[in-house]
């Protein structure tokens, strides 16, 4: 009976498993080290307001919609409170509803959320 023997390439793919967990360690331990920062992206704002978007609406929200009033979008007041309600929900924050009327354009209401969640994150290490 002839002994076969591992190609070269499985001594490799044994060390590179190897090194898998060790790396997944290393990551691990940098996360505790710097917790991470939570960020509510433009994307994420786009995403919030295609959901609220009525039939028809949501064509315009392609492209950079960053400082276009929310109202030239077809946002109206009632519209962005339900947009605010909906990242409230997600994100367990609480932007209030005055604040959320005085945003003008989709950068604005972006800044207003992290904003909180700053704060919020700074309130948490004291």
């Amino acid at each position: 009976m002839a002994r076969t023997t591992a190609p070269a390439s499985a001594g490799a793919s044994r060390r590179l498993r190897h090194a898998g967990p060790v790396s997944q360690q290393t990551a691990l331990s940098r996360e505790r080290e710097a917790p991470a920062v939570r960020v509510f992206t433009m994307e994420d704002l786009v995403g919030v307001l295609y959901e609220c978007a009525r039939p028809g609406q949501r064509a315009g929200l392609s492209g950079d919609i960053a400082d276009i009033p929310l109202a030239e979008l077809g946002y109206d007041s009632l519209g962005i409170l339900e947009v605010a309600a909906r990242i409230e929900r997600r994100l367990n924050v609480l932007l209030g509803d005055d604040t959320v009327a005085r945003t003008v354009t989709p950068a604005d209401l972006v800044r207003l959320v992290n904003d909180d969640i700053a704060a919020a994150e700074r309130a948490a290490r004291k």
